[in-house]
């Protein structure tokens, strides 16, 4: 199946739904809050999706197959919440970009049979796909996209970091309990990349996004030198995995010049790992 990188192509289509706005509507019925949790156990990236209502409590929460990406776990988060809303008049808040920007695409998206321009199949077709489907069911709704992990008491803030607890313990029973957990590592909201890295991600025909990561032409995030040395430090020191094991978490979804060699070299030098 021809892979394409979605967040190009949402990028370039235009219009939105008339039904569909991102402001939360007044004397909504119901509040709902979508969110995934990902880690690494064992060198294999697990997630799981929730969604939770304005009171806190549970609507749903699933962990998903192994190997599942972060923005597909998103995406089944957030058509959840449209089938809980069936009929309903309701407000969905999200923290992904990628999910919010999918909806609010969907017509084009239809319009265009899930392809891309060049009639290549749009990356994550099943499951967007169901999120079309689901987007007829409520009878009035907004998705509002809200920024993650931040603290305060506002009805949104509390209902995110609700959702997020409740997809992280659905992540962790996918595994069972005797696991070590690992949280997704957590990018810079804007990367900084060197010329040289620049001349080459385009010499490769990659992409860049309007956030300003480049994305490899089967979707993986290209990281910096300076992003990649760091992230793998984090991963090292959270858990000690080797390097074929550190490999195997990151290379389903990060790409970087040498990567293989620092995290070699990273576990060759880390005092922990040699007294072993």
């Amino acid at each position: 199946m021809p892979i394409h990188d979605c967040l190009k192509t949402l990028e370039n289509l235009r219009g939105v739904h008339l039904d569909l706005t991102d402001q939360a509507l007044p004397r909504a019925e119901t509040m709902l809050y979508t969110d995934r949790y990902s880690f690494v156990c064992d060198g294999v990236w697990y997630a799981g999706a929730a969604v939770v209502n304005q009171d806190q409590q549970v609507e749903w929460e699933q962990g998903v197959p192994q190997g599942t990406s972060a923005q597909r776990a998103e995406l089944i988060a957030l058509t959840k919440a449209l089938e809980l809303g069936k009929g309903k008049r309701i407000n969905i808040f999200t923290e992904s970009r990628y999910a919010f920007a999918t909806a609010h695409v969907h017509r084009e998206i239809y319009q265009n049979r899930l392809l891309t321009s060049e009639g290549k199949e749009i990356k994550n077709k099943t499951e967007i796909l169901a999120l079309l489907q689901a987007i007829c069911l409520p009878r009035e709704f907004a998705i509002i996209h809200c920024r993650g992990n931040q603290k305060g008491s506002s009805p949104e803030v509390i209902g995110n970091n609700a959702a997020d607890q409740v997809a992280k313990q659905a992540a962790q029973k996918s595994v069972g309990k005797q696991m070590v957990l690992l949280p997704m590592p957590v990018l810079p909201e804007k990367p900084e990349y060197t010329d040289k890295e620049v001349a080459e991600m385009n010499r490769k025909h990659w992409t860049q996004g309007k956030h300003g990561w480049w994305m490899t032409n089967d979707g993986r995030v290209v990281l910096p030198a300076t992003v990649a040395h760091t992230l793998l430090r984090e991963l090292h020191e959270s858990t000690h995995l080797g390097e074929k094991r550190m490999m195997a978490a990151l290379r389903p979804h990060f790409v970087s010049e040498g990567l293989a060699q620092k995290a070699q070299d990273m576990v060759r030098r880390c005092p922990t790992c040699l007294k072993v």
